[in-house]
Formats: structure tokens, C-alpha cells, sequence
């Protein structure tokens, strides 16, 4: 029986997210488990180019996040959403029922201090979802 079935990892292009992504396709690899690549795309007003820009950019980080997963032979699902991160990302291991979310430690965000404060964060709503471990990668 495999240990883990269904890992998320989370990206935003950040070091620590590649470093996650790099030890998210080890254990999936490892231990035969499907991978979610996800990134949530965050934007200040309704400014469709600005969605698209950073859509676009999210899309080129997913699928080669994915890319290298398929090269080490795990089944691998791209993922892009909007929102904010916290809310899209635990809502996201729930729908996806996965048993194990790995984080990076610092994102790219450059509103994540005042967010961290006034919000909490990702890692913070990801550790109070009830029976899914979290992976925080430095």
C-alpha cells in the first residue's frame, strides 16, 4: 500500500516554492503518488491584463513544474487559480482530497508581511485544516 496517494504543492515562482515543487516530485515519486501543481494568482483590482499577465506567467511555472515531475515518471495535474491563496488553497486540499500540501517557507509575494498580519497566511490556514499534513520547505 502506498503512503501517500495525493500530494499538493504550491507555487508562486518564489525559491523556497521551487525548492518545495523539487521536494514534492521526490516523495510523489517515491511512494507512486499522484501530484497537484498549483499557483493562485493574486491581483490588486479588476485589471483583466493584469489577470492574464500573471496567469500567463503561472501557467509557464505549473506546467514546468509538471514537466519535470513527468520525467521522473509521476502522474502530475497542473493547477491555476484565482483568489487569495489562503481561501483557494485549503478549499483546493479539500476538493482534491489530497493527503499531503507542501509549501515553501517565504513567497513571492510582496504584500505577504502586511497579509501575514492582517490575514494570516498560507501556512497558518493550511496547518488549522484538520488530518492533512503540511510539508514547509525552507
Amino acid at each position: 500500500m502506498d503512503l501517500l496517494k495525493k500530494i499538493l504543492v504550491a507555487v508562486d515562482g518564489s525559491p523556497s516554492s521551487l525548492r518545495a515543487a523539487e521536494m514534492a516530485i521526490e516523495l510523489a515519486s517515491e511512494n507512486k503518488s499522484e501530484l497537484d501543481v498549483a499557483a493562485v494568482a493574486l491581483f490588486p483590482d479588476d485589471s483583466n491584463s493584469m489577470l492574464v499577465k500573471e496567469c500567463g506567467a503561472f501557467n509557464k511555472l505549473v506546467n514546468d513544474v509538471v514537466a519535470k515531475a513527468k520525467r521522473r515518471r509521476v502522474k502530475a495535474t497542473p493547477i491555476i487559480l484565482e483568489g487569495v491563496a489562503e481561501e483557494v488553497l485549503v478549499k483546493l486540499v479539500r476538493k482534491r482530497k489530497s493527503e499531503l500540501a507542501v509549501i515553501g517557507y517565504w513567497g513571492s509575494d510582496a504584500f505577504s508581511e502586511i497579509r501575514r498580519l492582517a490575514l494570516g497566511n498560507i501556512h497558518s490556514a493550511l496547518l488549522r485544516e484538520p488530518d492533512v499534513p503540511v510539508l514547509v520547505v525552507k
